[in-house]
């Protein structure tokens, strides 16, 4: 346990003190201030407070009581865990069991379904059952040091359950809101899916400095551009497949997000393409290509983009305060898996298991966490994103990296729309290429390819769609590209 005042928590309800009429939140049409939202908390709060164990699950949609919620949760001395109620029956009773907790706060549309995962063994408090208590709250002198638990790849088998504490937290909100001067005249969209861990980037920092927080609804994911025009939004992050589907469809007017100051892009590679689709509609905003894994709680580096910027794809830029990071390179002398530690890492998994030992590493008395993503680096812009490791291809012989045949593929098709995929096929590795908005036919495409790049790194096909799949958290789902690809059978 650790003292209520050394969370994150205890900070946020001095804002709320200190600014109580400030607007925090616009959810549903609706608008909530600092004192209405902690009213609310606080109540949530008076029902959690009792359960014996130190972690609560949230399954519901993004409406007020989500946000209060995860607020009652720490206000009651608990971590939180959410639940995506877009994953499978049986995801979700994983990452339910692994949670540790025993009681879900829901809503009514997720009830049946709360239940269902419950069983007998835990409890369901529904949003509706929520009523006043006569007694006013009052925080607790000491609460559990973790904060949330998000639950990273595994999308075969069992997930790496990440656990981030208070002081990880802290650490994080306080690098970010330093990095992008942000303040409470800033109005922030809250866009991201609130199992993605960039969403914690999207609410905390808002709220650390009594911002207010615009939560779109993504029921009609194309009416984003007019929601961020319109909410006057001047506080934005996404993945940059966000950018490029707001893009293919016509969306990206000239100029169109014109109180925009701040634009974080993170979560995928950044091509300078999609960087520039942004600049135009947004040219006011600072463009900075955030980079971290959720072990090192969201995000640990950045680079600022500016149009003079040279590289195709995007820096991930220098490591922030406190954070450290080393680059195996014994593979080769000029790059290397990234290495990373400190205040924002973490040493080991939620319930420690074989993967441990394949993720984290002690060196010269630290714990590295080993990122899997390959770097390099240049004192001038930071760290350079070369690809995964597991994305590295042995052709023939030759390595190859996929994200390099992905930027070729990019320049000839004349679109960012681009995913490649590889399948073992007959004891051999063969690539597979699907391209969307591309102005050329796929003779045309493989002709421009092969005079383009070596022999060992030809594709079996491209496959042409109307539009590249995307998951939940807005990423290209190239699992999806591989389980559909025996139903592509046009392609050439």
């Amino acid at each position: 346990m650790i003292p209520f005042n050394q969370t994150l928590t205890s900070k946020l309800c001095c804002i709320a003190k200190q600014y109580p009429n400030h607007i925090a939140l616009y959810v549903d049409e609706k608008y909530y201030t600092y004192a209405q939202l902690f009213s609310l908390s606080e109540m949530i709060a008076q029902h959690l407070i009792c359960d014996p164990s130190n972690h609560v699950a949230l399954l519901m949609e993004r409406t007020v009581y989500a946000y209060a919620g995860i607020l009652a949760c720490w206000l009651a001395g608990k971590a939180y865990v959410f639940l995506n109620s877009n994953e499978s029956f049986e995801r979700l009773k994983i990452f339910y069991e692994l949670s540790g907790a025993k009681i879900i706060f829901t809503d009514v549309k997720h009830e049946v379904l709360a239940k269902k995962l419950c069983g007998v063994t835990s409890k369901v408090l529904c949003a509706k059952d929520i009523q006043a208590n006569t007694r006013s709250f009052a925080t607790l002198d000491f609460v559990t040091p973790q904060a949330y638990l998000m639950f990273t790849s595994g999308s075969t088998g069992i997930p790496k359950a990440v656990m981030i504490n208070h002081t990880q937290l802290i650490a994080f909100i306080e690098n970010v809101t330093r990095r992008t001067a942000i303040s409470c005249k800033d109005r922030c969209a809250q866009i991201m899916e609130l199992s993605f861990d960039f969403s914690i980037y999207e609410i905390f920092a808002c709220w650390f400095v009594a911002a207010s927080l615009h939560v779109f609804s993504k029921q009609n994911f194309l009416a984003l551009a007019s929601f961020i025009h319109r909410q006057k939004i001047s506080f934005f992050a996404c993945v940059p497949s966000t950018v490029l589907l707001l893009q293919q469809y016509k969306k990206l007017l000239p100029h169109y997000f014109s109180t925009q100051r701040y634009t974080v892009l993170c979560g995928e590679v950044l091509t300078r393409k999609i960087a520039q689709y942004w600049h135009d509609a947004a040219p006011h905003a600072m463009i900075d290509n955030l980079y971290g894994p959720t072990e090192a709680t969201v995000a640990l580096s950045g680079y600022r983009w500016t149009p003079d910027c040279s590289y195709d794809i995007v820096p991930i830029g220098h490591i922030f305060p406190q954070q450290k990071f080393k680059i195996d390179d014994s593979l080769s002398k000029n790059k290397g898996e990234l290495w990373l530690s400190g205040s924002q890492v973490i040493q080991s998994y939620w319930l420690p298991n074989k993967i441990n030992a394949s993720h984290f590493v002690h060196h010269e008395e630290i714990i590295w966490y080993k990122t899997g993503d390959l770097v390099s680096f240049d004192p001038k812009v930071g760290l350079l994103f070369l690809g995964r490791l597991d994305d590295q291809l042995k052709i023939r012989g030759y390595r190859v990296e996929k994200l390099e045949i992905e930027l070729i593929l990019k320049k000839i098709a004349q679109t960012e729309a681009v995913a490649v995929v590889c399948v073992q096929e007959a004891n051999a590795m063969h690539l597979y290429a699907y391209i969307a908005h591309s102005p050329f036919n796929v003779e045309l495409l493989l002709q421009k390819y092969r005079e383009a790049v070596p022999n060992y790194m030809m594709i079996n096909k491209i496959l042409m769609i109307d539009t590249l799949p995307y998951n939940k958290n807005g990423k290209i789902d190239y699992q999806k590209l591989k389980e559909c690809m025996p139903h592509l059978v046009s392609a050439k």
